[in-house]
Protein backbone atom coordinates (compact mmCIF):
# COMPACT_ATOMS: atom_id res chain seq x y z
CA UNK A 1 0.00 0.00 0.00
CA UNK A 2 1.10 3.59 -1.03
CA UNK A 3 1.98 5.46 2.33
CA UNK A 4 0.13 8.73 0.98
CA UNK A 5 -2.93 6.69 0.16
CA UNK A 6 -2.81 5.97 4.32
CA UNK A 7 -5.49 7.41 6.29
CA UNK A 8 -4.43 9.34 9.47
CA UNK A 9 -5.87 6.38 11.13
CA UNK A 10 -4.15 3.53 9.42
CA UNK A 11 -0.95 5.95 9.49
CA UNK A 12 -0.98 6.09 13.24
CA UNK A 13 -1.77 2.56 13.59
CA UNK A 14 1.09 2.02 11.42
CA UNK A 15 3.79 4.36 13.45
CA UNK A 16 2.55 2.14 16.76
CA UNK A 17 2.79 -0.85 15.03
CA UNK A 18 6.48 -0.06 13.69
CA UNK A 19 7.38 1.73 17.22
CA UNK A 20 6.60 -1.67 19.23
CA UNK A 21 8.31 -3.78 16.91
CA UNK A 22 11.69 -1.64 17.29
CA UNK A 23 10.79 -2.28 21.17
CA UNK A 24 10.29 -5.95 20.56
CA UNK A 25 13.68 -6.11 18.70
CA UNK A 26 15.59 -4.27 21.00
CA UNK A 27 13.88 -6.72 23.72
CA UNK A 28 15.22 -9.82 21.69
CA UNK A 29 18.58 -8.32 21.59
CA UNK A 30 19.21 -7.63 24.91
CA UNK A 31 18.04 -11.73 25.59
CA UNK A 32 20.69 -12.75 23.20
CA UNK A 33 23.51 -10.10 24.67
CA UNK A 34 22.80 -11.87 27.94
CA UNK A 35 22.69 -15.32 26.87
CA UNK A 36 25.69 -15.00 25.04
CA UNK A 37 27.27 -13.63 27.87
CA UNK A 38 26.11 -16.39 30.23
CA UNK A 39 27.00 -19.46 27.66
CA UNK A 40 28.61 -22.86 29.01
CA UNK A 41 28.25 -25.70 26.91
CA UNK A 42 25.72 -26.94 28.99
CA UNK A 43 23.29 -24.42 28.42
CA UNK A 44 19.98 -25.41 27.88
CA UNK A 45 18.81 -21.83 27.00
CA UNK A 46 21.10 -22.40 24.18
CA UNK A 47 19.45 -25.94 22.82
CA UNK A 48 18.06 -25.73 19.37
CA UNK A 49 14.87 -26.57 21.28
CA UNK A 50 15.05 -22.96 23.41
CA UNK A 51 16.52 -20.70 20.27
CA UNK A 52 13.76 -22.11 18.04
CA UNK A 53 10.61 -20.99 20.51
CA UNK A 54 12.42 -17.53 21.17
CA UNK A 55 12.79 -17.06 17.32
CA UNK A 56 9.53 -18.11 17.11
CA UNK A 57 7.91 -16.07 19.85
CA UNK A 58 9.93 -13.24 18.08
CA UNK A 59 8.24 -13.99 14.85
CA UNK A 60 4.46 -14.39 16.32
CA UNK A 61 5.10 -11.13 18.26
CA UNK A 62 5.96 -9.28 15.03
CA UNK A 63 3.37 -10.73 13.02
CA UNK A 64 0.41 -9.95 15.47
CA UNK A 65 2.20 -5.98 15.81
CA UNK A 66 2.13 -5.84 11.88
CA UNK A 67 -1.44 -7.00 11.55
CA UNK A 68 -2.62 -4.66 14.34
CA UNK A 69 -1.02 -2.26 11.75
CA UNK A 70 -2.62 -3.57 9.03
CA UNK A 71 -0.03 -5.45 7.26
CA UNK A 72 0.30 -9.06 6.46
CA UNK A 73 3.13 -11.64 7.66
CA UNK A 74 2.37 -14.70 5.97
CA UNK A 75 5.79 -16.21 5.60
CA UNK A 76 6.49 -14.65 9.36
CA UNK A 77 4.05 -16.79 10.60
CA UNK A 78 4.66 -19.77 8.23
CA UNK A 79 8.29 -19.63 9.39
CA UNK A 80 7.18 -20.13 13.11
CA UNK A 81 6.25 -23.70 12.93
CA UNK A 82 7.82 -24.87 10.23
CA UNK A 83 10.38 -27.89 10.78
CA UNK A 84 13.70 -26.81 10.15
CA UNK A 85 15.98 -27.93 12.87
CA UNK A 86 13.70 -28.69 15.12
CA UNK A 87 10.01 -30.21 14.59
CA UNK A 88 7.82 -29.26 17.27
CA UNK A 89 3.99 -29.44 17.72
CA UNK A 90 4.08 -26.38 19.91
CA UNK A 91 5.68 -24.19 17.57
CA UNK A 92 3.43 -25.50 14.74
CA UNK A 93 0.36 -24.56 17.47
CA UNK A 94 1.91 -20.89 17.92
CA UNK A 95 2.31 -20.77 14.48
CA UNK A 96 -1.15 -21.62 13.71
CA UNK A 97 -2.68 -19.45 16.84
CA UNK A 98 -0.69 -16.35 15.22
CA UNK A 99 -2.21 -17.05 11.64
CA UNK A 100 -5.50 -17.26 13.59
CA UNK A 101 -5.02 -14.23 15.84
CA UNK A 102 -3.23 -11.94 13.25
CA UNK A 103 -6.15 -12.53 10.32
CA UNK A 104 -8.80 -11.78 13.24
CA UNK A 105 -6.65 -8.53 13.82
CA UNK A 106 -6.80 -7.58 9.91
CA UNK A 107 -10.01 -8.52 9.62
CA UNK A 108 -11.40 -6.41 13.04
CA UNK A 109 -12.89 -9.74 14.04
CA UNK A 110 -12.74 -11.65 17.17
CA UNK A 111 -9.81 -14.74 17.11
CA UNK A 112 -11.90 -18.13 16.39
CA UNK A 113 -9.92 -20.74 18.88
CA UNK A 114 -7.62 -22.97 17.67
CA UNK A 115 -9.73 -26.03 18.44
CA UNK A 116 -12.20 -25.01 16.14
CA UNK A 117 -9.97 -23.89 13.15
CA UNK A 118 -8.79 -27.68 13.44
CA UNK A 119 -11.53 -29.21 13.40
CA UNK A 120 -11.54 -30.15 16.84
CA UNK A 121 -14.59 -28.22 18.25
CA UNK A 122 -17.89 -28.78 18.84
Amino acid sequence: MDAFALSPADYDRRTAAIRRLERVAIEMDWLRTQLRQASSSDNVALSPLAIAARAGWMNAQAALIQAEGGMRSPSMIKAIGEPGTVDSASLRSLSLSTLLAAEARLSGKPPMPAAIAQGGGR
